[in-house]
């Protein structure tokens, strides 16, 4: 029962690019955990700048008028 809700979650895939897509999205993750724990700061920076180029970006292209 608990390794059908496993799977049913997506957990249980078994070809390679479920398998890498899992491993990526559990290191993304541990990668940002690690960076909101040793230096908030620099999540609250590194948010508003990117937003701020995103916009920017967005208005130079033409998708935001």
């Amino acid at each position: 029962l608990l390794e059908s809700g496993y799977v049913a979650m997506g957990g249980g895939m078994m070809d390679g690019k479920a398998a890498s897509h899992d491993a990526f999205l559990f290191a993304l993750m541990r990668g940002v955990a690690v960076l909101v724990v040793s230096c908030p700061c620099s999540l609250g920076l590194a948010t508003p700048t990117a937003i701020m180029v995103a916009t920017g970006v967005g208005a130079a292209l033409g998708i935001l008028y």
